[in-house]
């Protein structure tokens, strides 16, 4: 599957397929599905410890505590979720996105510089790689998505 996104006025291909693993493999001696075992056991555990800090900002109201009060501390931690979110995905390992979108880059137009940095560099937006992420990450996760129907009627394996 290749996608092409814009990063203001320039276009950049990224293409993932079933070499993709194997691509990256050679680019940087690193497998790919390890690496993103871990991202995800990271964010995971990440999650969780948000879950555990929006639970205790719940029960920290006084008893007894009615009406405005309650209200106010469910407001907050509403709030406290995005804001929440966004730090898990900005402090996420950018070198992972990064080696995984040139991986990606490479594949769709080999003539594209020969190092990781060399090909960053020519990006215009010194936020691509963020920008490029939610792109990156749909596209990895398009490639375990399956285009032949099942033959037999097995109901999904739950998500992990």
């Amino acid at each position: 599957m290749t996608k092409e996104v814009q990063l203001g006025g320039q276009v950049v291909k990224l293409r993932a397929t079933g070499s993709l693993p194997l691509a990256y493999r050679v680019l940087f001696n690193r497998d790919l599905l390890r690496d993103m075992d871990n991202w995800r056991e990271q964010l995971r555990a990440r999650l969780e410890e948000a879950e555990g800090v929006a639970e205790v900002a719940e029960t920290d109201a006084p008893e007894g505590v009615a009406g405005e009060t309650e209200a106010a501390a469910a407001a907050e931690v509403t709030e406290e979720a995005p804001a929440a979110a966004n730090e898990i995905l900005y402090t996420m390992d950018i070198a992972l996105i990064a080696r995984l979108a040139y991986a990606m880059a490479k594949s769709a137009e080999p003539s594209i510089p020969g190092s990781m940095t060399e090909w960053l560099d020519t990006l215009e937006s010194p936020n691509a790689l963020y920008i490029l992420t939610g792109e990156v990450l749909q596209l990895y996760n398009n490639g375990f998505e399956t285009t032949v129907e099942a033959k037999k009627n097995i109901p999904p394996l739950p998500a992990p």
